[in-house]
């Protein structure tokens, strides 16, 4: 089956159940179908850190966005040639994760979010929790 990418706008709690192994169903997802393109892949990442932003200054907190690839037909609706939020119908596992998004301060611009492979995952977490 063919793996769509998903960007998943996160809370602390959010990272926090997926550092302990994965998140349940119903995770909100800017998804993508299989063999988007780059142009395709970037609006739905921008979508979702648009979102994490959002949370983030209501939580006082960093924005956090993770990349993952999931089979298609685990995201409702199955993703199309565009952007379009979804929910995961599906549990996401870790290893699943591609990357983390992270901002590099409280209150940073969109180009300020740092690139995390999915191996450094307590740094995430160290930089999610600091002031």
């Amino acid at each position: 089956m063919a793996r769509s990418r998903v960007y998943l706008p996160l809370r602390r709690d959010g990272l926090l159940t997926l550092q302990a192994g994965a998140l349940p169903a119903g995770a909100e997802v800017i998804a993508v179908a299989p063999g988007a393109t780059e142009e395709r892949e970037h609006e739905a990442w921008l979508q979702a850190a648009d979102l994490a932003g959002t949370w983030a200054t209501a939580d006082g907190r960093r924005r956090i966005v993770v990349a993952a690839d999931v089979d298609e037909t685990g995201v409702d609706p199955i993703p199309g040639d565009h952007p379009m939020p979804g929910v995961l119908t599906v549990a996401l596992p870790l290893k699943a994760v591609v990357s983390f998004h992270v901002d590099e301060t409280v209150g940073s611009e969109l180009g300020d979010l740092l690139w995390h492979d999915v191996t450094e995952i307590e740094a995430v977490r160290a930089l999610v929790d600091a002031p």
